[in-house]
């Protein structure tokens, strides 16, 4: 598992102008059985799509999928030193959706993102 990002771009999390975020697994663009997993947000400001992360996996488990996204919690609070910050669980946090399509098993993240988050 490789997760890649650049600090300025996984701290548009943070905006309050970003609402929510996608992660998607739908699209296959490198060969071998390794697939990309792609971290968008609709950024207003720019009024487009913007890709602020991607993690690149050998794996498409339940578990997997929940430990990937463990990985990026932390990444995003070891570089911008906040959480990912939705409404329902973070103090003055700006997000209340997330998207999750095709392998990434929406339910597998959620029981981490709770417990962290506490």
């Amino acid at each position: 598992m490789i997760i890649t990002c650049l600090a300025a771009l996984m701290g548009l999390l943070d905006d309050t102008g970003v609402t929510s975020f996608e992660i998607d697994t739908t699209f296959k663009r490198i060969a071998g059985e390794m697939n990309e997993w792609e971290v968008v947000i609709f950024f207003r400001a720019l009024q487009r799509a913007v890709t602020i992360a991607r993690g690149y996996v050998n794996g498409a488990s339940a578990k997997f999928y929940e430990r990937l996204f463990d990985e990026f919690q932390a990444v995003k609070l070891e570089i911008t030193g906040k959480p990912i910050a939705f409404k329902r669980f973070v103090e003055g946090g700006n997000l209340i959706a997330n998207e999750l399509r095709h392998g990434s098993r929406a339910g597998s993240w959620g029981r981490t993102f709770a417990v962290q988050v506490q």
